[in-house]
């Protein structure tokens, strides 16, 4: 008895491992669901879409175990090549049999029985690259001006069905948030950045197609709010030294008025100052050729501050004496 027991557990062992063997070489059938994606061939640049909505494809398949293992570990989605026909746009595709060529699929050795669907219309067609399109930007405000725009034209990638509509539209707009005019500070010149869009009449193609580059930059700055004003400001003469021991200049007016353009802040601090001023410059001018008679000169504005522009330089009228003839000087010395 203790002889024939190793004998018995030997022929057990054998017994299990052929029942097993057996079994895993046994042919089943699985249901199994794999998602797809159609890819075009390397070198080509298709748009690819399916008909309808999309949808995983019911698989049911043929294999021992192993083999079934295998298939349900192989990498999903399953990617399939679409070689487009010369004039084709519209193009079924019997799933099963391209599903069944794939080389990782073979490679499984099972075998596919049925799919559900069973076929899936494609819809393929080249797509094109129109370059140099004008980037244009969104409307602004009166008071914003953009400058530096980089880079001003733009790269459209789109399905050659829209080919006519595109060169029709053709024009890429930066967009620039509204929110950005808030944050401007007058006179700074602010970097931002713009996403670029197509124009709403290729809305239907916005999601097929692809602009290069994605935005743009930009410098905008915030004008500063310019007003007009008329101050009359003091007129001064100025002479050579030597002239002006030797003459005296009367002028028809002490206080001239000047028209003046500039930011509102600064318009407002020259109303209440003093530092503004008129000079009629008479050096180099033969005074002895203008004595007693009406005489008439330009006047320059002295101490103007940065960003004011005047406007016509006003005339003074003015006489020349001779010094020995007066009682006493009637002009001041110029302030420093």
């Amino acid at each position: 008895m203790k002889g024939r027991l190793p004998n018995l557990l030997m022929v057990t062992v054998i017994a299990v491992l052929i029942w097993v063997y057996a079994a895993s070489q046994t042919i089943e059938r699985a249901e199994v669901f794999v998602s797809v994606d159609f890819i075009a061939p390397a070198g080509q640049d298709l748009l690819i879409e399916e008909q309808g909505p999309r949808q995983q494809v019911r698989l049911v398949l043929e294999g021992n175990q192993a083999e079934l293992a295998r298939f349900r570990r192989l990498d999903q989605p399953l990617q399939i090549e679409v070689r487009q026909e010369p004039g084709e746009t519209q193009m079924p595709v019997a799933v099963s049999d391209v599903i069944r060529n794939l080389q990782a699929v073979r490679n499984t050795n099972v075998s596919i029985v049925e799919s559900r669907p069973d076929r899936i219309q494609l819809h393929v067609e080249p797509f094109v690259t129109l370059d140099n399109i004008s980037i244009s930007t969104s409307e602004l405000p009166e008071s914003v001006v953009i400058s530096d725009v980089t880079p001003t034209t733009a790269t459209l990638r789109f399905p050659a069905s829209s080919l006519e509509t595109v060169n029709k539209y053709a024009e890429i707009e930066a967009q620039i948030s509204e929110d950005v005019f808030g944050r401007l500070e007058p006179g700074v010149r602010s970097p931002i950045s713009a996403a670029v869009t197509l124009p709403p009449e290729l809305a239907a193609i916005r999601h097929l197609s692809i602009v290069t580059p994605r935005d743009v930059k930009a410098v905008l700055t915030l004008q500063v709010e310019r007003i007009e004003g008329t101050p009359r400001v003091p007129v001064k003469v100025m002479m050579s030294p030597t002239e002006a021991g030797r003459f005296l200049i009367d002028v028809d007016e002490s206080f001239v008025d000047i028209t003046l353009s500039g930011p509102r802040d600064v318009m407002t601090q020259l109303e209440n100052s003093n530092e503004l001023f008129a000079v009629v410059d008479l050096s180099g001018v033969d005074l002895d050729a203008r004595i007693d008679r009406e005489n008439l000169a330009s006047a320059v504005l002295i101490n103007l501050p940065d960003g004011v522009i005047p406007g016509l330089a006003p005339s003074v009228t003015y006489r020349v004496r001779r010094i020995e003839a007066a009682a006493l000087p009637s002009t001041g010395p110029l302030p420093e």
